[in-house]
């Protein structure tokens, strides 16, 4: 997808090995439902128009994805989510950890995520999206 497009409905459904392409810098707004699904054995893969290994800021493709979600089996990697909401990847069977995504939960995720969308609290629960069901306390060590 080249250029920055705004779709009512992005869907893209495979059974077998496949790779939607992105314009870095660019960005794709869904106004409805966004339905992407792989396969266990095929994910869909997300990717930048420029998909090296280097981590770059600038490499990133953008996300607005402002309605219904229906994920499964995606492999995402340098997606910037731009929309008011996090993108829950978590029960999808998705990967994307580790692999230069803002703003989108993946399963394989350390048991913290700051969002900050109540205040600037670090003790305010709702500043967090919590993997394993608890929020940081003091002999919590963070890293940055």
């Amino acid at each position: 997808i080249m250029g920055e497009t705004t779709f009512n409905d992005l869907t893209k459904i495979v059974t077998s090995a496949d790779t939607l392409t992105f314009e870095k810098g660019m960005t794709q707004t869904i106004a409805g439902t966004m339905d992407l699904e792989g396969t266990d054995v095929s994910p869909l893969m997300l990717r930048s128009s420029e998909d090296d290994e280097d981590g770059d800021e600038a490499d990133m493709w953008k996300i607005d994805s402002q309605g219904a979600r229906v994920l499964a089996y995606l492999d995402v990697k340098d997606s910037d989510n731009v929309s008011a909401t996090v993108i829950d990847a978590r029960a999808t069977g998705s990967i994307g950890f580790h692999q230069n995504n803002r703003r989108w939960l993946f399963a394989d995720m350390p048991g913290y995520t700051w969002v900050g969308t109540t205040s600037a609290d670090w003790h305010t629960p709702s500043n967090w999206l919590i993997n394993n069901g608890t929020v940081p306390d003091a002999a919590w060590k963070q890293g940055f």
